[in-house]
């Protein structure tokens, strides 16, 4: 989760030239940094959405 959180982080802010240094602290994080990223880390490639809809199939008309 920390390697994805780190892989996000990068592909969103790697046009953004005065983020370089922080990116060097990403690649050396501590275990301590690493679970507070997982803490706060919301994962956008997960559909979070509710599922548990229905569609209706309307019935055909009667053909005697």
């Amino acid at each position: 989760m920390v390697e994805e959180s780190r892989l996000q982080y990068k592909d969103y802010y790697e046009s953004d030239a005065e983020e370089e240094g922080f990116f060097e602290y990403l690649d050396n994080f501590t275990n301590r940094d690493k679970i507070r990223m997982m803490e706060i880390f919301e994962d956008f490639t997960v559909d979070k959405s509710d599922n548990k809809t229905y569609a209706s199939i309307a019935k055909r008309e009667y053909n005697p």
